[in-house]
């Protein structure tokens, strides 16, 4: 809220309570309980104070209306208790004072509009009316840009994370043309980030037989709304800019406003494919290897009722009994053994 130097909104309202209220000068004061200070942002017919000007709050007339919450009108400020000894008004030389605090929707004051004169007057409570109402569009002027900043570091704060993240970020309109391609973006895919934006998302990192169905797709949804993929983590196949191909994992989500928008969250998952991979590879080997070895390899469940797990397909030649059937029928386990040596395997399990 507060500022240096001259702020020509602010000048502009304080000129036009000057002129509503007849009076010879008027300004608009922000203030910092806090810090003790307050700022003069807007005023006219004052030269003394330079536009901008920051004082202790403490040491002027307005910390009364800051404090109260209420309007203060002095019609002379010689014989009113709370100007005759303030050194700041003797200074200036003013005869007369109104300010009105300048509230927030919660209650708390942030400043004051004050109007003041250099000879005694009286404020009717018409002039006080006007006065709130001109406060009234100080503060709307304040919340406007309060909003603003907000949306500005908002904007900042998804810019920062956007330019972190690890994972890539990358947006298109409905029309499927890059309106967002963060760093991540660029190191996965090989594009500049001002090469990317502009041009359709499907000539980029879409394989060219997956295309079509990508801008079927999309259409389908901006004049459907149905939805296949939104929200959804999927194993895709990704193009990079010297056309190689990868998998990525892939969420989306759609931003709606006046034309929807779709962001996606791609992840190279390259390195966790080819572990994959490794992983069923070991697997198939060490299954053929148990599968070709003369023997019944098992695996049971270890609690009651005894569960199992894997059962090789030698069990068939030398029991009978298919894998398939062995999991199905867990008292086969015991019904297979025989009666004399049940109570010794069962001491074992």
């Amino acid at each position: 809220q507060q500022q240096s130097g001259s702020d020509d909104i602010f000048d502009r309202l304080a000129l036009l309570t000057a002129k509503a209220l007849g009076s010879s000068a008027a300004f608009v004061s922000l203030a910092d309980r806090g810090d003790d200070e307050i700022v003069f942002a807007g005023i006219t017919g004052l030269p003394e104070i330079p536009a901008g000007q920051r004082v202790p709050l403490s040491q002027t007339i307005c910390r009364h209306v800051v404090a109260s919450g209420e309007p203060l009108a002095i019609a002379n400020t010689t014989t009113h208790p709370l100007g005759k000894d303030d050194a700041t008004i003797r200074k200036l030389g003013i005869g007369s004072y109104l300010g009105v605090p300048l509230a927030a929707e919660d209650g708390s004051v942030v400043g004051v509009l004050c109007t003041v004169d250099r000879h005694a007057r009286a404020w009717s409570p018409a002039q006080v009316e006007i006065a709130e109402g001109l406060a009234t569009a100080v503060m709307t002027e304040i919340g406007l840009r309060s909003t603003i900043a907000a949306a500005a570091r908002q904007a900042d704060e998804r810019h920062a994370i956007v330019e972190s993240a690890l994972d890539c970020i990358v947006a298109m309109d409905a029309d499927g043309v890059v309106t967002e391609f963060n760093p991540a973006a660029e190191r996965t895919f090989g594009y500049r980030r001002e090469d990317a934006i502009g041009r359709p998302l499907s000539d980029l990192i879409i394989p060219p037989e997956s295309r079509d169905g990508h801008i079927r797709g999309l259409r389908h949804h901006v004049q459907t709304g149905e939805v296949t993929v939104l929200g959804k983590r999927m194993r895709l196949t990704a193009m990079r800019a010297d056309g190689s191909r990868f998998p990525v994992e892939l969420t989306s989500a759609r931003i709606d406003g006046d034309s929807p928008s779709f962001v996606g969250f791609i992840r190279d998952i390259s390195e966790t494919v080819a572990a994959e991979n490794d992983l069923k590879a070991a697997e198939s080997r060490y299954r053929s290897l148990i599968e070709n070895i003369p023997l019944v390899t098992y695996m049971n469940s270890v609690d009651e009722p005894f569960t199992s797990l894997y059962m090789s397909p030698q069990i068939e030649a030398l029991l009978g009994y298919t894998p398939e059937e062995w999991a199905l029928q867990p008292e086969l386990a015991t019904e297979s053994v025989h009666p004399d040596d049940r109570p010794r395997t069962q001491a074992l399990a």
